[in-house]
């Protein structure tokens, strides 16, 4: 069995919770391969705009795997929640992103405000969806990685 390979975008301002948190889910999914063998049922990434590091909310500090623009075939593109999606200039890319990779890619998710990232590519047209109610969209400043 060849895992499915999972991204997630990872740009400054992401809620750290919502990037670790459900890749450490993904990653406990492992297949029992017989005579004690553990067969890993994803492959877990973390892509970015670039490859330059990026800042969570936290203040945490991540080195992506691979770009939006040279990552291999995905299986599912995770979009994680955190406040550098109210800036419009994330939310585009990742919405740019998103549109390239969509036809190839089997599943998109997003989580929580990842929604805002999500929404301007048209996919969501004529479908509900949720996120927090205190999250509105506004082009909140969220101070520049120092990487």
């Amino acid at each position: 069995m060849v895992p499915k390979r999972i991204a997630f975008l990872g740009f400054d301002g992401v809620a750290v919770s919502t990037l670790t948190g459900p890749a450490d889910v993904f990653a406990a999914a492992i297949l029992d391969g017989g005579y004690g063998n553990r067969i890993s049922c994803y492959q877990i990434c973390v892509i970015g705009f670039s490859a330059q590091c990026f800042r969570a909310e936290s203040g945490m500090i991540f080195t992506p795997e691979d770009t939006l623009d040279t990552v291999s075939e995905l299986d599912t593109i995770i979009v994680p929640s955190g406040s550098g999606l109210l800036r419009s200039v994330v939310s585009e890319r990742i919405a740019d992103c998103i549109l390239i990779h969509a036809n190839r890619t089997r599943r998109i998710i997003a989580i929580g405000t990842g929604i805002y990232g999500l929404a301007p590519t048209g996919l969501l047209d004529g479908r509900e969806v949720t996120t927090h109610w205190l999250c509105q969209r506004c082009d909140a400043t969220f101070p520049e990685s120092t990487c």
